[in-house]
């Protein structure tokens, strides 16, 4: 498993997570910044 950088999204992510009434989840921002792998390690080791 690779190491990734503790990111701001990170804390985002587990708080849209937690929240009962979230709606869809749009990330956005600049390029090559980590969007999708944030979001690769939210889905694949958080989610479930």
């Amino acid at each position: 498993m690779e190491k990734l950088l503790k990111r701001k999204i990170d804390s985002f992510l587990d708080e849209w997570k937690k929240q009962s009434d979230r709606m869809p989840l749009i990330v956005r921002g600049a390029r090559l910044i980590g969007k999708r792998g944030c979001g690769h390690f939210f889905g694949t080791n958080v989610l479930y």
